[in-house]
């Protein structure tokens, strides 16, 4: 979750120094570009209802 939290954290504080995440490159996640779908929690079956962040099932 660190990497769309800083990116947002980063938009909103522009003229701020970014944080200094010193992670080694093995354990760096893998993210896309689109911070609302990272920030999901991934999970194999749907809970309907305004606890899931999966949003409805089409």
């Amino acid at each position: 979750m660190l990497p769309p939290v800083a990116r947002r954290w980063a938009r909103a504080n522009p003229g701020e120094d970014p944080f200094d995440w010193r992670i080694d490159e093995r354990y760096t996640p893998e993210t896309g570009e689109d911070d609302e779908a990272e920030l999901r929690i991934a999970h194999l079956i749907h809970s309907p209802g305004s606890y899931c962040s999966a949003g409805s099932v089409a």
